[in-house]
């Protein structure tokens, strides 16, 4: 069997004897993913053709930085994404491959979540009305079949002093209030506000649905940016977790009803895709799966993977036992790096001296075996020096013993 690397052009030609190391890495670990080391690929004719003669000074044609490639060897068979970092007539075709995680993160590292193309419109055919009776039925949980929720939100409390006597002004997203019947609607009517503006209150009239936001879920968002980008989540844990698939996302477009439709482009967190992903990484531990060849992703807890059960048990698949390197000794040195430093005498480590030479000189190089009063023993079981002090009135009061890290 021989490697093969093909894209959607054809088959590169590859020497006999070439080979490339993948390093695979975890999402754990490694947001970037697995990728190929660069590799330099024969600069043949069939390879030009394929990589759109790039190598051309007269070219207009930049290299194709997401050129979907296939790696087989034998049973082997993985896909991923080529990625041309040089080429040239006499040097060849210099270039890495990414795999899994790698290749959706090349995509959107740059990319904000609000620029995602085709992103939904709630339009309906009475305008601002329509768009109130959608949202109170959602607040209401008449409506869950949305990927929106929505719920009162105090932005600001600015205070002001009037005849001695403090006067707040709160701002709100979503404000609510009671009905002639009792029940708690949003106010979403044209009306007068009064606003705290440079510590004076100015009377501000505001069109109908000013100050209503729906908030969009974190599973929804997370479903449709993998999505877009032709990838299928098989597993959620904000879809499925009770508390979690209420969780959303906060926005202060306060405006984005008063013209009769809901775009959802102007729900969405201000912020690239790779910032988003890593916050809820940073806050819940998740990690995405990104399997290239079925183009699905799983999205996991790191605290369930860590609690989830082993499934196999690959300790007889070792291909090698480990070898062993034993180098020619050297002496060891301490330092203040090493010190440990505290108000009690019990939890200073402090090194004792620069090296083990100089800490066994003091003792003129004698270490007893046996524990005696006075005298420098050493525990081969422990890898302790223990030296038992001689009874002295200060000894009475401090202890008798000092305990030495050995080597």
């Amino acid at each position: 069997m021989s490697l093969k690397i093909q894209n959607t052009k054809g088959t590169f030609d590859l020497p006999n004897d070439y080979n490339i190391e993948i390093e695979d890495t975890s999402p754990i670990y490694n947001e970037r993913g697995s990728q190929s080391a660069a590799a330099t690929l024969p600069a043949s004719s069939q390879n030009l053709r394929l990589t759109n003669y790039i190598y051309r000074l007269d070219t207009d044609l930049a290299p194709v930085s997401d050129s979907r490639v296939t790696v087989s060897d034998g049973i082997y068979r993985r896909i991923g994404k080529m990625n041309v970092t040089q080429a040239s007539r006499h040097g060849g075709i210099v270039s890495n491959i990414g795999f899994d995680e790698s290749e959706v993160y090349s995509i959107w590292n740059a990319v904000s979540l609000q620029s995602i193309k085709g992103l939904p419109i709630y339009k309906p055919e009475n305008g601002t009305e329509g768009i109130i009776t959608y949202l109170n039925d959602i607040m209401s949980e008449r409506r869950t079949d949305t990927p929106l929720h929505i719920f009162q939100v105090c932005v600001a409390m600015p205070e002001r002093t009037e005849n001695d006597t403090p006067v707040l002004y709160p701002e709100y997203l979503n404000h609510t209030i009671k009905n002639s019947s009792g029940a708690y609607v949003l106010n979403s009517d044209a009306r007068t506000e009064t606003y705290l503006l440079n510590n004076e209150p100015v009377a501000t009239s505001i069109p109908i649905c000013y100050g209503l936001t729906p908030f969009l879920k974190v599973s929804w968002i997370l479903n449709t940016l993998f999505n877009y980008y032709g990838y299928t989540v098989t597993e959620n844990p904000f879809d499925t977790h009770p508390q979690l698939s209420h969780l959303v996302v906060l926005n202060n477009a306060a405006d984005c009803c008063v013209k009769g439709f809901i775009d959802y482009a102007n729900l969405m967190p201000d912020c690239t895709i790779n910032e988003f992903l890593q916050a809820l990484y940073c806050r819940f531990g998740m990690i995405y799966f990104v399997d290239g060849k079925t183009k699905t992703v799983r999205l996991k807890f790191i605290k369930d993977i860590i609690a989830s059960p082993a499934k196999d048990n690959w300790s007889n698949l070792n291909a090698i036992s480990p070898t062993i390197e034993y180098n020619a000794p050297t002496q060891l040195r301490l330092s203040a790096a090493t010190g440990i430093s505290g108000n009690r005498k019990q939890q200073v480590a402090a090194p004792t001296a620069e090296s083990l030479d100089k800490f066994l000189k003091t003792y003129n190089y004698i270490v007893s075996e046996t524990f005696g009063k006075g005298y420098l023993s050493y525990s081969p079981h422990l890898g302790l020096y223990n030296v038992n002090k001689l009874h002295t009135p200060e000894s009475e009061t401090h202890g008798t013993k000092e305990i030495i890290s050995g080597t």
